[in-house]
C-alpha cells in the first residue's frame, strides 16, 4: 500500500505490484518543484511511471530526464541521432516500412539508484 499523498498530479496505478499512469502533467512546459517533487514520488512508490499523449521534443525529454540525475548513454544499443541519452525502442518490419516507435526511454545509471547493478529505465509512451 503506498502512503504516499498527491496534491498536484494525478495518479492511476497499473497494477497491484508497480507501474502507475500520471495525468494533469505537460512535460512540454517547465514544471514547478513542487510537481516535479510528487512525479519524483510516484516514481519512488510505484517503480516505473508512464505519461500518456506528452508532445515533447526530444530535448524536452532529455532536461526532464536529468531533473532525476545524470543519464546514461548506452554504448552498443542504438540511440537517438539528435539526443544519444535517448533509447528509441521501435524499428523496420522487413516489407512493412517504418514503424512508430511505441516508448522511448532514458537510461539511469547506478550511481542514480544506488544499490541496483543495472540502472533504471524511465520510459513513458512517446510522440517521434
Amino acid at each position: 500500500m503506498k502512503s504516499s499523498t498527491y496534491q498536484k498530479i494525478e495518479i492511476r496505478p497499473t497494477t497491484g505490484a508497480f507501474g502507475t499512469e500520471i495525468f494533469g502533467v505537460d512535460l512540454s512546459e517547465p514544471l514547478s518543484d513542487e510537481v516535479f517533487n510528487e512525479i519524483n514520488q510516484a516514481l519512488l512508490d510505484y517503480h516505473v511511471i508512464f505519461f500518456r499523449d506528452q508532445d515533447i521534443t526530444p530535448r524536452q525529454h532529455v532536461d526532464f530526464g536529468r531533473r532525476f540525475g545524470e543519464l546514461h548513454i548506452h554504448p552498443f544499443i542504438p540511440a537517438h541521432e539528435d539526443q544519444p541519452e535517448i533509447i528509441v525502442l521501435g524499428g523496420k518490419t522487413p516489407g512493412a516500412g517504418p514503424l512508430r516507435p511505441k516508448f522511448k526511454c532514458l537510461a539511469h545509471g547506478p550511481d542514480v539508484f544506488p544499490g541496483t547493478t543495472d540502472g533504471f529505465d524511465f520510459a513513458w509512451p512517446g510522440n517521434t
